[in-house]
């Protein structure tokens, strides 16, 4: 059995005890009466929070017996969250911060078999140090519903038991692309079980990428779901691409200059373009790439559209760009297609039909390698409202590609160029328009992920549009969060709140990104309060500091401060110092602001105080931060209001000022 104080060592158990010896009963019984509960989902905030406070007090205990203080901040993972006997975190993607701490994505396992959405992220100092600061959600009680993990069902029979289910006996050789993995499942009956997530990928007509969770013990479909996402519900070469209705694209001169190899191939460095000869054949992508003569471009017309061949490589290029990764585009795929698809490991785009031109444009191909971007990070589930952000991102992505490559060029609006019968097929300002939500209070689960994304890019929209944030810092902060902070059933709530933390990472304005989300219906989420405090007189480094990021920091001063002293060192430049009493440096408080590296004030005592870093520079400077105070050695509590809390702060203030104890009294 497991309680509130699971995870803390031995030494501060008994501490703890001592302290609150009457709690630690209440929670032992309490915990016996709701043992007979299956698992539970854990706030790994929440959770957080409560071990370093349990820790405080178990140092107060010390400082109060006189005893020597252990070096606290060395807390382990395990300890933090409270981990019960056979759970364990495997560090999925480490990022740093712009306030010099690792972000590790972490994933629960239970019995070494990863846990469906036991997904978490830590804060961690350039020591290797805790700071306290999580992320997340635990899956513990796991025991309760399975104490053994042994299967009944073999993977190729839950692979047997998907293909029936899809009516694909007869399809057998065209099946590829199969992940058949073992997890651990919280299932809605408040029960864990053994399931296999399985997915597979056929390319023939019709194509399809089916993807269930499969009861390992009984064979019970418990979810499926289709995950093929689609768009809709130095020398200079010369070519032609667009359609008729966004005008034809001379490809060769600015700003549409592109640069495949010297042989005319449309391959480079980011992208390669086949022609699937309006196939669907997965050896397509093996093909040989598309090739022309430089000097007489590329006849490649079809269906209103100048060269879809030319438009993918181009389009390609600039989303490429933005992550540098290979990627293969395939262009002319099946016959009359009107869609563009990511199947898993490439992004395919019809040549169309009544509906769409040939579906590549800019914004499309920006989508479709979006859902690729997805794939390969947070893996959000293309279902309910974790399908709807998934499809939000590729849009995000799609516009953002638009605005890397000209600003000018940004009209809000997704397949614009494309489409024939409708003006847009989504649109980010007014998702009502084209059929989608615009708040999270209108989710109903029957809704398709298409329509659901809308209140997440509406919010997109207000931090650009509306706040003034750079397409670059905004989208920056959401493709973050779906490296670090998403995970498979990410739910609106949870996803924005994740975004907010993401952009306080990037020193960006965690207050612009609150209004934002708060517009759509997502509040009470981390803020500024929320972050860990410095310690004194112990160096931070390994801070970013830039024209975009300002990183912001807090402290506590003691009720003894006499002044504070804020320190910056830098090598690279100087840094600007801002503080205030208020985690939003609202104008009507008291601030200021030096141009050299170091500030000293006098602020209240028992206070907390924020610190904000700039740098007026485009350049990223490192910084080193240390924080140190001076103690009023005249200092006294108000003995009026004797206490417990105001004997331990007397004492405490003999303590961390070097001073004699007071005998008979510490």
């Amino acid at each position: 059995m497991t309680g509130l104080h699971d995870g803390l060592s031995p030494t501060l158990m008994r501490e703890v005890r001592a302290r609150q010896p009457f709690l630690f009963k209440w929670c032992v019984f309490a915990l016996a009466l709701v043992y007979v509960t299956s698992y539970k989902r854990v706030d790994v905030r929440q959770r957080a929070l409560e071990t370093i406070s349990l820790r405080n007090e178990a140092k107060m205990h010390r400082i109060r017996k006189r005893a020597a203080i252990e070096t606290d901040s060395q807390i382990t993972k395990s300890e933090l969250l409270r981990l019960q006997p056979y759970e364990d975190l495997n560090i999925i993607k480490t990022e740093q911060s712009s306030q010099g701490f690792l972000v590790e994505k972490l994933q629960e396992t239970y019995k070494n078999i990863p846990v469906f959405d036991g997904a978490l992220t830590v804060e961690v100092s350039k020591d290797g140090i805790l700071t306290g600061g999580a992320t997340g959600t635990l899956i513990q009680d796991i025991e309760r519903d399975l104490p053994d993990v042994n299967t009944r069902l073999s993977k190729d029979m839950a692979l047997d038991i998907a293909v029936k289910a899809e009516v694909d006996e007869n399809r057998r050789s065209d099946i590829g692309d199969e992940k058949i993995e073992l997890w651990i499942y919280p299932w809605e009956d408040s029960k864990a079980k053994l399931v296999y997530y399985v997915q597979y990928l056929i390319e023939t007509e019709p194509a399809k990428r089916p993807t269930m969770i499969i009861d390992a013990q009984s064979g019970e479909i418990l979810e499926r779901f289709s995950a093929l996402e689609n768009i809709c519900s130095s020398d200079s070469v010369k070519g032609f691409g667009g359609n008729v209705k966004q005008g034809k694209i001379e490809y060769g001169k600015y700003p549409y200059c592109i640069q495949p190899t010297q042989k005319c191939l449309l391959e480079n460095e980011y992208v390669r373009v086949v022609d699937m000869n309006e196939s669907e054949n997965e050896t397509s992508t093996t093909q040989e790439t598309i090739s022309y003569q430089c000097s007489t471009g590329l006849n490649d017309t079809d269906k209103g559209a100048f060269s879809p061949s030319l438009d993918a490589f181009f389009y390609g290029t600039i989303v490429a760009k933005m992550y540098e990764e290979w990627i293969v585009l395939r262009v002319h795929f099946g016959k009359d297609v009107d869609n563009a698809m990511w199947n898993g490991k490439n992004v395919s785009f019809g040549d169309g039909d009544y509906m769409f031109y040939p579906l590549v444009s800019l914004d499309i191909v920006g989508h479709e390698i979006g859902h690729g971007v997805v794939d390969q990070n947070s893996n959000l589930f293309y279902m309910r409202q974790s399908g709807g952000i998934n499809e939000a991102f590729a849009d995000i992505l799609g516009e953002s590609a638009v605005a890397f490559f000209s600003e000018s060029n940004v009209d809000w609006n997704i397949g614009k160029e494309v489409t024939r019968q409708m003006p847009f097929l989504r649109t980010f300002e007014n998702p009502e328009l084209d059929g989608s939500i615009a708040h999270v209070d209108n989710y109903t689960a029957e809704q398709v992920p298409h329509r659901l994304s809308g209140p997440f890019r509406l919010a997109f929209y207000n931090i650009v549009a509306k706040h003034n944030v750079s397409f670059r810092n905004a989208f920056r902060a959401f493709d973050r969060t779906n490296k670090l902070y998403w995970h498979h059933m990410s739910t609106y709530q949870q996803a924005g709140c994740d975004v907010i933390k993401a952009a306080y990472d990037l020193g960006l304005n965690v207050g612009i990104f609150q209004k934002s989300f708060s517009a759509i219906g997502v509040t009470d989420c981390f803020t500024l309060e929320n972050i860990p405090y410095l310690t004194f007189n112990r160096t931070s480094s390994g801070i970013k500091v830039s024209e975009d990021s300002h990183p912001i920091f807090k402290f506590k001063t003691p009720l003894w401060t006499a002044n504070v002293s804020v320190l910056t060192t830098s090598t690279e430049g100087d840094v600007e110092i801002r503080v205030s009493d208020q985690s939003d440096f609202s104008c009507n408080q008291s601030s200021t602001i030096v141009s050299n590296k170091k500030l000293t004030f006098e602020p209240d005592g028992g206070v907390d105080i924020y610190i904000e870093l700039y740098a007026a520079t485009n350049n990223t400077l490192n910084v080193d931060l240390l924080v140190s105070y001076e103690c009023n050695e005249s200092w006294k509590p108000n003995m009026t209001e004797y206490s417990f809390d105001t004997m331990l702060s007397y004492c405490v203030y003999h303590f961390e000022c070097g001073l004699p104890m007071p005998e008979g009294f510490c």
